[in-house]
């Protein structure tokens, strides 16, 4: 056993809360060095296959990263809410938005289960309670509805080896 598995276990109990994985660790894992291994992350979404250059620099960035992120909430300058007209009635949170402005426009809404046993039918359900946010953010935002593909990625706990899921939406440029 590893000492980081070690204090887990015998001095501190982990954090179980989803959204600190979701809101901190994600991001981190995603944007690590400048976000130099993003392709990586990029590779797991089914056709999608561009290798993009991210700037993370604020001069010239190409990048905006949301968690738990709630359009609901956000929408309150008056230039948004014209942009992104509709009646939002729910505070549904993804848990993931990336999206790309540069060199086209590319978003990508995820969601992603740590702690508990969801299966692909309760993510999928999830997903599809947040679509008037997805819906909103392709009209808004003119992205194509055409190319977008579902990608259910199992990934390892770190800490109990059971496998987890994500679910990550990719819908294609503009």
């Amino acid at each position: 056993m590893n000492k980081l598995l070690e204090n887990f276990e015998t001095i501190m109990p982990l954090n179980r809360k989803e959204r600190f994985y979701t809101g901190s660790v994600l991001p981190a894992i995603i944007c690590y060095n400048n976000f130099r291994y993003i392709n990586r992350f990029f590779e797991l979404v089914d056709g999608f296959d561009n290798k993009l250059q991210i700037n993370p620099n604020a001069d010239n960035n190409n990048i905006l990263i949301q968690t738990e992120y709630s359009f609901k909430e956000s929408l309150v300058e008056p230039y948004f809410i014209k942009k992104f007209e509709g009646d939002y009635e729910t505070k549904d949170t993804p848990d993931l938005v990336i999206l790309i402005t540069e060199p086209e426009y590319f978003l990508f809404v995820g969601e992603a289960k740590m702690f508990s046993n969801a299966n692909p039918g309760d993510i999928n359900t999830q997903m599809n309670n947040q679509r008037w946010f997805i819906d909103a953010l392709q009209k808004g935002l003119n992205i194509d509805k055409k190319t977008a593909s579902i990608l259910l990625y199992y990934l390892k706990n770190l800490f109990r080896q059971k496998h987890q899921l994500i679910t990550l939406l990719f819908f294609g440029k503009r």
